[in-house]
């Protein structure tokens, strides 16, 4: 049993309420906060001033929306929501490689594709040169077989 619930327990019950409001009425704790269209437009205005919800953190935004009706803690949930609903979406849209890497620009991930990309392209020469090589080799192969069927029919 926590700290707050054996203090509690061992009160009396007019106690108890003057205790409880004590916690509650303690400037840390904030009550839940309804996002109305208004607060969400305001949100939605800071994420994009931002770069987007992948570049945006939510001290970022708190700074930016200038109220002091949110908490950190509020606008993390909320941008993480938001992220989720944005991809999602995208998801649905059936975004391009192209749209999502405008996204990810600046984040390593779009370095990393580029060189993926470029392995891909040289395990593609690379399949190339061995199904050549593959080639001249069965070519050989041929031609070893005719002559050494033309030497056994020489000889007998």
């Amino acid at each position: 049993m926590n700290l707050f619930m054996h203090a509690w327990s061992r009160q009396e019950p007019s106690a108890r309420s003057s205790l409880a409001s004590e916690f509650t009425n303690s400037p840390c704790i904030k009550t839940r906060v309804k996002w109305t269209a208004d607060l969400h437009d305001k949100f939605v205005e800071s994420v994009n001033h931002l770069g987007g919800p992948m570049k945006a953190t939510p001290k970022q935004i708190l700074k930016l929306m200038r109220t002091h009706e949110l908490t950190i803690y509020q606008v993390k949930s909320h941008l993480q929501k938001y992220r989720t609903q944005k991809h999602v979406q995208n998801s649905i849209q059936g975004t391009s490689l192209k749209e999502e890497k405008i996204h990810l620009e600046g984040s390593g991930i779009t370095e990393f594709i580029r060189l993926q990309d470029k392995v891909g392209q040289h395990l593609q020469e690379q399949l190339e040169i061995q199904r050549e090589l593959y080639l001249l080799v069965e070519e050989q192969n041929k031609k070893l077989h005719e002559m050494i069927t033309y030497q056994k029919r020489k000889n007998s």
